[in-house]
């Protein structure tokens, strides 16, 4: 079972290796749960407790023994609901704090987890009917890392109507083509470069990314207006120069 996504919604990997066990044993004593995971008892303790804070896990103690039961996953849907519920009624105080700054704020988000999330951000942070500019590409190495979170944030972006301009290389209009047959709002040009390049930028509303593919994938975060004004004029001279 792919666990990224409990990742995503901020347990470890510990933790959701644990959880996830647990959904498949049912209520056991620990000693079952160390054997299952093979992990050191100390590791697995830490993962118990943390799921419990985080109400994920039961435990019950029955004639001098401790027995460990997952709750039902439908309880991780009701927590995000109760995250967002929270987030929403403190967002505007947080925005009332925040002061313009002619700085870059940049940040690094590092992993497969991380790097989903910073894609997903870029479709969050446009308004309805923006534009979502994208140069480079990385072939196949894209759909491997986003995996099943792309169409997720694809739907998404149709729903919020934005539009998807891509600029790549003929090297890869055949692919691109093909996995974007379906997908609305989108319009591809390309420059007759004979190799794909292992990284992308994207340009957002607030904020542009670097995304670097190889190896573990890892993107650069750059929030600064004037740096995203640069970026989306750049981009747009490209767009002009590119061919359908």
């Amino acid at each position: 079972m792919n666990i990224d996504f409990l990742q995503e919604l901020g347990l470890t990997q510990r933790e959701a290796e644990v959880y996830t066990s647990l959904l498949k044993l049912g209520e056991v004593p620990i000693a079952k749960l160390l054997k299952t995971t093979g992990a050191h008892p100390q590791v697995v303790y830490r993962a118990i407790d943390s799921l419990v804070a985080k109400k994920l896990v039961l435990v019950a103690q029955r004639k001098h023994r401790k027995y460990v039961k997952a709750e039902d996953p439908r309880i991780l849907e009701q927590i995000e609901k109760d995250r967002l519920e929270e987030l929403q009624q403190e967002l505007p105080k947080l925005l009332a704090l925040q002061t313009e700054t002619t700085e870059s704020i940049v940040r690094v988000h590092k992993g497969v987890p991380a790097v989903r999330r910073f894609r997903k951000a870029f479709v969050e942070d446009i308004a309805e009917g923006g534009l979502l500019r994208i140069l480079g590409g990385s072939g196949d190495r894209f759909y491997q890392v986003m995996g099943e979170t792309f169409p997720k944030i694809e739907a998404l972006r149709e729903k919020k109507r934005i539009r998807r301009q891509l600029i790549s290389y003929r090297s890869q209009q055949a692919g691109l083509e093909t996995r974007d047959s379906q997908t609305a709002l989108v319009e591809r040009r390309y420059f007759d470069e004979p190799f794909p390049v292992p990284a992308s930028i994207l340009v957002g509303d607030s904020f542009i990314g670097i995304f670097i593919w190889t190896g573990e994938p890892l993107a650069i975060q750059i929030e600064n207006p004037e740096v995203v004004r640069t970026y989306r004029d750049h981009f747009d001279s490209l767009w002009k120069l590119a061919k359908p």
